[in-house]
């Protein structure tokens, strides 16, 4: 082996010498040269959405439920149901956007006997003063529906009416009713 090294011209020899010096002086410094910080003790924690609703014609206050209405005098293709008030407020940390579903079929009586027809049967909601949504029920049985008008800021509360209409064709029968179904206000924080 040595011969080979003596058969390298002496200027490739020194070139290479001085390579591996370079190399070794330079990784040397370089770590010589390092050094780290570190940041201890941290933690993660998320905004929190925390919704409540507030049936302000009863006066039982904000919790995580509240009675409903008896939405009656419901006229099939005229007069709505009475108009029930509500508020919603965000005792989060996040904005809410919010939307709205009824999870359960409302079973209803229809007499002397018939059906009723989710699809004719409207859900009136408006928040504030702004423009009123009419959903079908039978949209918000298949899921959550969004509310327009923004979001409701963190720590802030809304108020909402919520009216109920009925197409001419709604039902057969002479009357119908449904004794007991939900609305269902959900926030997601945005």
């Amino acid at each position: 082996m040595l011969q080979s090294i003596r058969q390298i011209s002496p200027v490739a020899r020194a070139i290479l010498v001085i390579g591996v010096v370079a190399a070794l002086v330079t990784s040397i410094t370089f770590a010589a040269l390092q050094s780290q910080a570190t940041l201890t003790n941290n933690s993660i924690s998320s905004a929190t959405a925390e919704l409540q609703v507030d049936n302000i014609d009863n006066g039982a206050g904000f919790g995580a439920t509240d009675l409903g209405y008896d939405f009656v005098g419901i006229v099939p293709g005229g007069a709505g149901s009475n108009v029930g008030n509500f508020q919603l407020k965000n005792n989060g940390s996040a904005p809410l956007s919010v939307s709205v579903e009824v999870p359960v079929d409302p079973v209803f009586t229809v007499l002397p006997s018939g059906s009723v027809d989710p699809a004719k049967v409207d859900v009136v909601i408006q928040r504030g003063a702004g423009t009123p949504q009419v959903f079908a029920l039978s949209d918000l049985l298949a899921g959550p529906v969004t509310i327009t008008g923004g979001n409701i800021a963190a720590g802030a509360t809304e108020n909402f009416n919520v009216q109920v209409l009925m197409d001419a064709d709604a039902f057969t029968g002479t009357s119908a009713s449904s004794d007991d179904f939900t609305f269902t206000f959900t926030g997601t924080g945005v």
